[in-house]
């Protein structure tokens, strides 16, 4: 038995130090509802959006929202952001350590609601 355990401790080290030095990493995935057109999502400014990660095998999470509010966190999720300023934005996930996968949220500003005044006489 302590053969194999030293075994298996030898091959993730091995594997531990691999990706280390050339860079074996995971890529992360995530979804967003609402859903993005071509990585980009186009909302009106106040906006909430959904953020699910889909990756497979996680242990290390990083999360990103850039102009969102929270502005990241290091927990799976899934995650509502509110996004209330307009503006141009990225969103990016990386996991494991690894490259980060990113999403572009493009914010409008919003038209306020008219007001209506009604004056009786």
């Amino acid at each position: 038995m302590h053969i194999r355990m030293r075994f298996l401790r030898s091959i993730f080290l091995v594997f531990s130090l691999l990706t280390a030095l050339y860079g074996f990493s995971q890529s992360a995935t995530f979804t967003s509802s609402p859903a993005a057109n071509n990585n980009v999502l186009s909302l009106c400014a106040g906006s909430q959006v959904l953020f699910t990660n889909t990756s497979a095998g996680v242990s290390s999470i990083n999360w990103n929202f850039q102009g969102g509010n929270p502005a990241s966190s290091n927990t799976l999720g899934p995650h509502i952001v509110t996004f209330a300023n307009p503006g141009t934005y990225t969103v990016s996930l990386s996991v494991n350590s690894g490259p980060a996968t990113t999403l572009q949220v493009v914010i409008q500003a919003s038209n306020p609601s008219p007001n209506l005044n009604i004056l009786l006489d």
